[in-house]
């Protein structure tokens, strides 16, 4: 399920910074990425 690795990733940015995730994907450029794209980018 999409949703469900959706879900994982945020829990991993939530332990790991403090909760960036979530505020980076409220960005034009994140309604416009896929998931793939968006762990290519920050990598």
């Amino acid at each position: 399920e999409i949703s469900e690795g959706v879900r994982d990733v945020e829990h991993k940015w939530l332990e790991h910074d403090g909760g960036p995730f979530i505020e980076t994907r409220r960005t034009p450029d994140m309604d416009n990425m896929d998931l793939d794209q968006y762990h290519q980018s920050i990598s």
